[in-house]
């Protein structure tokens, strides 16, 4: 696989994965950091910077575990996917109303005069 397509996947991965939730973008920025952090522990050979990238990974992925638990105790929908939360609310607009959604029907059909023609015809 080349570079080119390796860079158009993760492009088409973050357009269709980037509005899922609010906990998506940390998830995210979870992944790089931890992706960097172990590509640093193995590039060093120093044991104490080693420890600093393992040091970090760990805070971030403690970090991103304590923001799923606050985001699941201030409001659960949240963790829910964008299109679960609109079609949410569209069941809480029609629950308020508390009947059918009512719909004017519409004549699509092809007008039988051309236009320009006058009624008299």
């Amino acid at each position: 696989m080349s570079y080119d397509q390796i860079m158009a996947q993760l492009a088409n991965l973050m357009k269709t994965g980037s509005k899922t939730n609010a906990y998506a973008p940390l998830i995210w920025l979870c992944g790089v950091v931890m992706v960097a952090g172990m590509g640093g522990m193995f590039y060093f050979s120093n044991p104490i910077i080693q420890y600093v990238f393992l040091g970090l990974i760990v805070i971030v992925v403690i970090f991103a575990i304590v923001m799923y638990v606050v985001l699941l105790a201030m409001d659960p929908k949240l963790l829910q996917s964008e299109h679960y939360r609109i079609e949410d609310k569209k069941l809480d607009i029609i629950a308020s109303k508390g009947k059918p959604i009512e719909f004017n029907p519409v004549d699509l059909s092809v007008p039988t005069k051309e236009i320009g023609e006058n009624k008299n015809g």
